[in-house]
């Protein structure tokens, strides 16, 4: 009987250092994975261009270049630099399957969507291993807003499974003059007429100074206690929860 109870005590204590070796292991990889994340050096896909600039027009998804890409496009006019392309939906026009459907028939893959509050405010793609993000912007009679999860201040709360869900409990607003489009023949693009009001209030007063880092005045960011989130996956698994969670 004492062998028993002894066999069972040892077996118990092993089991207990089992799960606090796990526990630790798991809490090691959650580290690695961050600061991976933070240490990664993003290609530059900026010679990949004129194939992106074709994607958009050949899908017919009436989107406009917005922040890093409208930058290249309006201070640059080139493309000196790009880790991934920037677009926004024009007045009118949704975040929606039939989008989805329209950049999967010429190759991009849905890999990410953003939710502030309820709404669908981004989607992500990947075509060719170039990152693609669609912005949806809300239209006033007065001005242009853009929403979106706080990155910019607030580390997410990461949960993994078979996608990676970040979780915020704050967003962040930025307001702009309404935007109108004119066609700019060179770059067979609709762009913004107001680009230097964009510019100004996403990324500061001295935006026509090229930046060797990635920074960014606060000043006309609205930050808001509005829960949002972000998940990143694969494409049929992100569509999924798209459905499920009746987001679009």
């Amino acid at each position: 009987m004492y062998f028993i109870k002894k066999l069972r005590y040892n077996l118990v204590s092993v089991l207990i250092r089992i799960s606090k070796f796990n526990s630790s292991l798991e809490h090691w990889f959650d580290n690695y994975r961050s600061k991976a994340a933070d240490n990664h050096q993003k290609a530059d896909v900026s010679h990949y261009y004129k194939d992106i600039i074709r994607l958009i027009n050949e899908s017919e998804i009436n989107a406009f270049p917005m922040f890093g890409t409208l930058l290249s496009i309006y201070r640059d006019r080139e493309f000196v630099f790009a880790d991934d392309y920037d677009f926004a939906l024009k007045e009118g026009y949704e975040l929606d399957l039939d989008l989805i459907s329209r950049m999967g028939n010429l190759g991009a893959l849905l890999v990410g969507y953003s939710v502030v509050g309820k709404r669908l405010v981004e989607l992500s793609f990947d075509f060719n291993s170039i990152r693609i993000d669609l912005f949806k912007l809300d239209y006033f009679p007065d001005g242009t807003i853009h929403r979106c999860p706080n990155f910019r201040k607030e580390r997410a709360s990461v949960y993994y499974s078979d996608v990676v869900y970040k979780k915020y409990t704050t967003c962040f607003v930025v307001r702009y003059e309404k935007i109108e489009l004119r066609r700019d023949i060179q770059w067979n693009l609709d762009i913004p007429i107001n680009c230097e009001d964009i510019f100004i209030n996403h990324y500061g007063s001295d935006w026509h100074v090229p930046k060797k880092s990635n920074f960014i005045d606060f000043e006309k960011y609205q930050f808001m206690n509005v829960e949002s989130y972000v998940v990143e996956g694969e494409h049929e698994l992100l569509l999924n929860m798209l459905y499920r969670d009746d987001i679009i």
